[in-house]
């Protein structure tokens, strides 16, 4: 089958139904903490505790065309902004409800009072018939699973709670999780080909302890897997990372939102040893990295070692309440690590509590291998508590120890481009190798703004380096390693939205 089929699915005589705009979960209780209205209509407010700074409440819908929104906060509220900023949508206060106008899909917060307790966001999504052409009509019985294996070609959940534990998909399988759908389980593939997740329902582990359980320990991991595209669902309450794959290949992740606050190592989305990997027009918040590319093939002898190539990230708004924002590591187990852009992305904040080893952006190598073409770029940060920057190798980490090769590592040609803190960054930035065979070479930084500050040099990221960092640069363009897209933009199955 071609990859083109992901994109289009084959055309089938099941009726293509409208997914309902905003769909009310009659089994849960509505936010206490707003109301909200989009063109008149009262929408149902979505909301989850647990989060640092309170409740999150948020209203989902599918964007057929522009919306006027009506927030009424059960509080008090003397200012609102809408982020993030390059936005650019204007908020109006009467009589202390807020009116907005939303003329295209995104993820949007406001902001009360410049803090950032009790969060509203809207999560507006292309109408799905829009983005992947799948059908929405619910599933006959015949076509249905109630007990978690995929047995057909499509399997879909309707509205209402379904407790189903570990689903396992097949080569050729479409998962449709409806609006108004809550599964409580986890999705699990294993050298397949060809698979989707899709739908606007939400995909639930908080029935689980912290750390998981057996064959429920990440919300989604795919494992072998080549074709795969993942689209329009929720995650929230993942138990460890939340959306993985391991040693995959075309991989296509849009306009999923990921929300897990467990105590920690919540990754949100993790490209493990995976290769022409394509994450745009996600939101996600999570206790850990937002993005974390790993090499984890920790038992591999050294020349049995595969690549990690090819992977971009954009058009995403995030927000990490502890550890790094977006990081290549901290696990390198691989042959070498390359060509990986994450660009247009916003971040309403990344929350540094892991000490100087995390950052909003971090390379950071446990184990040798060869890193290079590293690309961050127009990447807009709200608030940053921890450190902006770090690149540096590691001996061990949580308990796992580092590996060192006789022909030592690099990471070379790292770039940091356009990017801005607009509250200052007062923590250091960390380039650092760890011998002679350890080293890191050709790193920049341009156009890079801290409170509205210019960055010139060295001193204005408190940056600091060693001898085994060479040839670090400031606002000097490279056209070695610039790019304004990579590889993986001219695969068919990633087609732009």
């Amino acid at each position: 089958m071609s990859i083109n089929s992901l994109s289009t699915p084959p055309t089938s005589a099941m009726p293509v139904v409208q997914l309902s705009v905003l769909h009310r979960l009659e089994h849960r209780k509505p936010s206490a903490e707003y109301r909200a209205w989009v063109d008149g209509e009262e929408a149902y407010v979505f909301n989850q505790t647990g989060f640092a700074g309170g409740t999150m409440s948020w209203i989902y819908l599918d964007l057929h065309q522009p919306v006027t929104i009506h927030v009424q906060p059960h509080r008090m509220v003397d200012e609102v902004r809408v982020l993030p900023r390059r936005c650019q949508i204007a908020a109006t206060i009467h009589n202390n409800g807020v009116t907005l106008r939303i003329e295209k899909p995104g993820s949007y917060q406001l902001e009360w009072d410049q803090n950032l307790e009790l969060p509203f966001f809207i999560f507006a999504r292309p109408p799905e018939s829009a983005t992947s052409g799948l059908l929405a009509a619910p599933a006959s019985a015949s076509e249905s699973s109630t007990d978690g294996t995929a047995t057909g070609k499509r399997i879909s959940f309707e509205p209402g709670e379904h407790c189903v534990g570990r689903i396992v998909l097949n080569s050729g399988d479409e998962l449709h999780l409806a609006s108004g759908a809550e599964v409580y389980g986890a999705i699990y593939a294993k050298d397949a080909t060809n698979i989707r997740i899709t739908g606007r329902g939400t995909l639930r582990q908080s029935h689980l302890r912290f750390g998981g359980r057996g064959d429920e320990r990440h919300p989604i991991e795919l494992i072998g897997c080549r074709d795969v595209l993942i689209e329009g669902i929720m995650v929230i309450e993942g138990c460890t990372w939340n959306v993985v794959f391991r040693d995959c290949d075309r991989v296509h992740v849009r306009h999923i939102t990921v929300l897990s606050e467990r105590p920690y190592s919540t990754d949100g989305i993790n490209p493990c040893d995976s290769r022409e990997v394509l994450v745009e027009h996600c939101f996600i918040r999570c206790k850990d990295d937002c993005i974390s590319i790993k090499g984890m093939q920790r038992n591999v002898p050294l020349e049995a070692l595969k690549p990690i190539h090819d992977i971009e990230v954009r058009d995403c708004v995030f927000w990490s309440d502890n550890n790094n924002g977006l990081v290549v590591g901290t696990e390198t187990w691989a042959s070498e690590i390359s060509h990986i852009y994450l660009h247009r992305i916003d971040f309403i904040r990344v929350t540094g509590t892991c000490g100087d080893w995390a950052a909003a952006f971090a390379v950071q190598a446990l184990a040798d291998t060869h890193i290079h073409n590293i690309v961050f770029e127009d990447i807009e940060v709200e608030y940053c508590t921890g450190n902006p920057f770090a690149i540096f190798y590691l001996d061990v980490v949580y308990g796992i120890p580092g590996q060192r090769r006789k022909t030592g590592a690099l990471m070379e040609k790292i770039t940091f481009r356009n990017i801005t803190f607009h509250t200052p960054v007062k923590r250091r930035s960390i380039i650092k190798g760890m011998n002679d065979l350890c080293l890191v070479k050709n790193v920049t930084f341009a156009g890079i703004s801290n409170g509205g500050k210019a960055v010139q040099g060295a001193d204005d990221l408190r940056l600091q380096t060693n001898e085994f960092a060479e040839a670090i640069h400031f606002d000097e363009e490279s056209t070695e390693f610039r790019y304004s897209t990579i590889a993986v933009e001219n695969i068919p199955l990633f087609p732009s939205v």
